[in-house]
């Protein structure tokens, strides 16, 4: 399996979109990471960065750690807890365009602290704001869902709508003026053929796929210029770029 490539296990890849531009190559953020991260040590518990490689376009490695938990039980009618560990890992990828964490949310947030330490730009988890989430609803070939968010005074504080939100106005069940949008759902013609695409205002996103899939991190790069870009990215030839 290459580096640039992702063999989905399930139905769906969810993950979160990481807004941060890095000044250094793939090359020479793998170095910097090497050099001033932590390394994870399973005997010692420190959290860090283990399995981590690049292919000089795309940077891929995983963060993890080890988290305590205690377990009740009962012995001789005496409730006793017993301490037990287990690992909580996230993975990220990085390429020049792209940044993407997934996994354990909360290994992802201590991989962002410490990949902000070591380069010394601010890292952070992107947020999308109303044009952004109703330009991708225009640009996708169906509609499945759209949630939506009232100001605190209408009746209706938050609606779930199937199809374009223009059809709902005549309803009352929109402010016209003032909602936002909390995530959008639909299907898209991606560069791996049609996928259902859900997106969020917090940067998470998930595609629904076959289980087996070998999702590419070009496809994923395509996917964020047709969220992010004025100019809807032509799907491009299969022989071409992937």
């Amino acid at each position: 399996m290459l580096i640039n490539e992702i063999e989905v296990q399930g139905p769906t890849f969810s993950a979160r979109r990481v807004k941060t531009k890095f000044d250094q190559s793939t090359s020479e953020l793998f170095e910097i990471l090497m050099q001033k991260c932590d390394a994870f040590n399973l005997e010692s518990q420190v959290p860090g960065i283990h399995d981590c490689d690049h292919d000089g376009t795309t940077l891929r490695g995983f963060y993890s750690m080890v988290i305590p938990f205690e377990v009740e039980h009962l012995v001789d009618g005496i409730t006793t807890k017993t301490l037990f560990h287990r690992i909580e890992s996230c993975e990220f990828i990085i390429s020049d365009q792209l940044c993407i964490l997934f996994g354990n949310s909360g290994c992802g947030k201590c991989f962002a602290s410490a990949l902000a330490a070591a380069t010394g730009v601010h890292v952070d988890f992107a947020e999308y704001e109303f044009m952004q989430l109703s330009q991708i609803q225009e640009r996708m070939t169906r509609i499945k869902t759209i949630v939506v968010t009232n100001p605190k005074e209408k009746e209706v504080r938050r609606a779930r709508l199937a199809g374009h939100m223009e059809h709902y106005t005549e309803y009352n069940v929109i402010d016209p003026r003032n909602h936002g949008i909390d995530s959008v759902q639909g299907m898209i013609d991606t560069p791996l053929g049609p996928m259902m695409f859900k997106l969020s205002k917090n940067g998470s996103f998930a595609l629904g796929v076959k289980k087996g899939m070998i999702l590419t991190v070009e496809c994923l790069e395509w996917i964020f210029q047709l969220i992010e870009s004025e100019d809807k990215p032509a799907i491009p030839q299969m022989g071409a770029a992937f």
